[in-house]
């Protein structure tokens, strides 16, 4: 099974003054009690969120308002500002679609209505599988990043040689 990584790259924003594209109203949500489990499921003070992400599918909200920000482009990948811990970027529809073509385990879409804008945009939840889950002796690790030329492969036979 392969994974990737997917990011933001500010080089085709359009916003010149900062990482975001878009702006949620973070203190607007926070009042309505409709979002309460959803903020306490995704808050960075959770200390067990990693054991409790199989409930965030059961997690249903209202859909979020959000608004572009002068002189940003629009994406299928986009930054936001007043961040939700675990939920770094919103996706467009089409991102959504060409992702569920791939076996990306389980994940969760909370959707995004950004003012002015046609077409349906989501923040993403891909559930992390925790080290202790992971199969090790089918498993390559690496570290490093390929344009620091620095990649280095590791194999392990199980979970503690890999904390070794």
């Amino acid at each position: 099974m392969k994974y990737f990584q997917v990011g933001l790259d500010v080089e085709v924003t359009g916003v010149k003054d900062g990482l975001y594209q878009i702006d949620i109203n973070l203190s607007q949500l926070e009042k309505d009690e409709r979002f309460n489990r959803f903020f306490k499921i995704f808050s960075s003070k959770s200390t067990d969120f990693w054991y409790n992400q199989d409930k965030i599918q059961d997690v249903k909200i209202p859909v979020i308002n959000a608004k572009l920000l002068k002189k940003a482009n629009i994406t299928d990948v986009m930054g936001y500002t007043q961040n939700i811990s675990f939920l770094n970027l919103v996706y467009s529809e089409k991102y959504i679609n060409i992702l569920k073509t791939f076996n990306v385990g389980n994940y969760v879409v909370f959707q995004v209505s950004i003012e002015n804008i046609i077409g349906k945009y989501y923040f993403l939840f891909v559930e992390t599988i925790l080290s202790k889950d992971i199969i090790f002796e089918h498993s390559i690790v690496y570290t490093g990043h390929q344009v620091l030329n620095n990649i280095e492969y590791f194999t392990f036979s199980n979970y503690d040689e890999y904390w070794e």
